[in-house]
This record gives structure tokens, C-alpha cells and sequence, in this order.
């Protein structure tokens, strides 16, 4: 029997997750429709950023809001995307 496929052949796109909040960069580790993890929790007020998706080089970005900012002990941070 003559597979034309294996798991060896498969393709894994590369992504990063960026958000931006008032310039500044922060990588992401997952996200989810309501959340975000970030790579290393930081301090960070209520406020709004944007989300930057680049898979295999293409950008994709949305705007969030941070409703309760982040603390420096949790990576886990809500952000909810602001609807245009």
C-alpha cells in the first residue's frame, strides 16, 4: 500500500503573536477569543492595544481592550477585541 502522504511531508506554519500596547512590544504565548498569555506577565494599567498575528509572514491585526490591565504574577490577561 503506497501512502501518498506521512507525517514526515506535513507542514508546520510559523506564527508569533505579538500584542502592542501604546508602542511598546509584547510577545505572546497563545491566545483565545477572550484572553491572552503573555510570555512573561507584566504590570500593565486598563487600557487598549492591538493584537499582530503574522503566520508564514502575513500580518493579520485587530484592537483590544485590556478591561483589568495585567499584573506581573499572572500571564493570563483578558482582552476582549473592540468591534469597528
Amino acid at each position: 500500500m503506497d501512502d501518498a502522504y506521512s507525517p514526515q511531508d506535513g507542514y508546520s506554519s510559523e506564527v508569533e503573536l505579538r500584542l502592542v500596547v501604546d508602542g511598546r512590544i509584547i510577545p505572546l504565548a497563545k491566545m483565545d477569543q477572550s484572553f491572552v498569555v503573555l510570555r512573561e506577565a507584566i504590570s500593565l494599567p486598563e487600557c487598549e492595544g492591538e493584537i499582530v498575528m503574522s503566520v508564514d509572514g502575513r500580518l493579520h491585526t485587530w484592537p483590544v481592550k485590556l478591561p483589568h490591565g495585567a499584573v506581573p504574577f499572572d500571564p493570563v490577561v483578558e482582552a476582549n477585541t473592540i468591534e469597528s
